[in-house]
């Protein structure tokens, strides 16, 4: 792998993870707070 390709790689997986954590802290945004004694769920 050239330098090249490997600053490209590294460039796409950052990018690719800034999304995933847009993603997951909108989402936790919704949740909203967790009610107690809810989670995590014990058998």
């Amino acid at each position: 792998m050239t330098a090249f390709q490997t600053r490209y790689l590294a460039t796409r997986l950052t990018e690719a993870l800034r999304d995933v954590h847009r993603v997951a802290v909108s989402r936790g945004a919704r949740l909203g707070d967790p009610v107690p004694g809810e989670w995590p769920v014990t058998p």
